[in-house]
């Protein structure tokens, strides 16, 4: 029952911002436009800690990467790879503070769609194989 109220607020919310029911003489009421005001006000705080989780997961990749960079020889550059995830996550923040449009769309391709990937899977593969010039002996006393 709640679900088909909210429904029909999330309607008449719709049509009140409409030129099509303005020159009709519709005048959204207190409720149709304090329910709007209360979406917006809830949307904004989800999107908050949404920016903040990204930051945070940013700030993981920055940590990440000298580890990523001592894993295998030869793979340093996937150090590189965790930074640059790293700046695109912060790019794709500050743009959708700023509402630059076009760069926050770039920058949320580039961290999601191309680096976010390789970056999952190329280092999984390294994390999962270790070190390969590491010599491995056992523990103390298997041997003897």
């Amino acid at each position: 029952m709640a679900h088909r109220s909210l429904d029909g607020d999330y309607d008449l919310l719709y049509l009140s911002y409409t030129r099509w029911w303005s020159s009709g003489g519709f005048q959204p009421t207190a409720d149709i436009v304090s329910f709007g005001v209360t979406l917006d006000a809830i949307d904004n705080v989800g999107t908050y800690f949404q920016q903040a989780g990204f930051l945070l997961i940013a700030l993981g990749f920055a940590f990440l990467a000298p580890t990523l960079a001592g894993l295998r020889s030869g793979w340093g550059w996937l150090a590189y790879l965790a930074w640059l995830e790293a700046v695109a996550l912060v790019a794709w923040v500050l743009t959708g503070v700023a509402q630059t449009g076009t760069l926050h769309y770039i920058a949320a391709i580039a961290a999601g769609l191309f680096l976010g990937p390789l970056l999952a899977v190329l280092s999984g593969y390294a994390l999962a194989t270790g070190r390969v010039d590491q010599v491995h002996e056992g523990f103390a006393g298997e041997n003897s």
